[in-house]
């Protein structure tokens, strides 16, 4: 395997499940033998915390269908501060900080943390960490409420999609709070497209933020 990457030109991007690498030393080897590694997708769990020691350009992280814990993504987002897009679909945690609690700003600018178990507390954490983030998805995340959400909007001044379809807890009428809120906002997914009148959906849209599936009900 040694030969296969010693040969390969710069490694930008690497996608990897525990059947191609077996062990910690191979892993410290792929990423050191052509930096900077700056996209890394992982398939299993039990890698990650090696590859944050020596992968500080890591620009993108997905680690979306595993067994990952919040402790051991937040250690990597301390020792790879340029991540800039991160991806934890279908993960059982409920933040990605962990014991990750100095409070300083991270550099997502992209976190998709759809069928995660993020509640009120997780989303108070992204507006707090999360200041540069422009696009936000959250889709059926069951334990999000209209607070959690609002925490997000005030607080992430650049923020410009989120996508709240299938959360549960979230209401039709802090659509229009939101636009108020944060008018960098330029499309947003509501939780559930049923539950807003015409009169709500043109409001939102005279701030010209797109609800692109309401429309499309509305011309139907």
């Amino acid at each position: 395997m040694e030969s296969v990457f010693t040969d390969a030109k710069k490694l930008h991007s690497l996608t990897m499940s525990r059947d191609l690498l077996s062990d910690d030393k191979h892993i410290c080897f792929v990423a050191k033998a052509r930096p900077p590694l700056k996209k890394l997708k992982l398939v299993n769990d039990t890698t990650l915390e090696s590859f944050g020691q020596v992968c500080p350009n890591l620009q993108i992280l997905d680690v979306s269908c595993t067994r990952l814990t919040n402790s051991c993504i937040g250690e990597v987002l301390r020792r790879c501060p340029a991540i800039t897009r991160l991806n934890i679909y279908g993960l059982n945690i409920s933040d990605v900080f962990g014991s990750y609690s100095d409070h300083s700003v991270l550099n997502l600018k992209t976190l998709e943390a759809q069928d995660t178990q993020f509640d009120g507390e997780g989303m108070a954490m992204i507006g707090n960490r999360c200041r540069n983030l422009q696009y936000l998805d959250i889709g059926n995340c069951k334990k999000v409420t209209d607070k959690g959400v609002m925490e997000v909007v005030r607080s992430c001044e650049r923020l410009r999609d989120i996508l709240m379809g299938g959360c549960e807890k979230v209401s039709a009428s802090v659509v229009l709070q939101m636009v108020s809120a944060r008018p960098s906002l330029s499309n947003i997914e509501p939780p559930y497209f049923d539950d807003l009148s015409e009169q709500m959906i043109n409001k939102v849209l005279s701030f010209g933020c797109r609800l692109n599936a309401i429309r499309l009900r509305l011309s139907s």
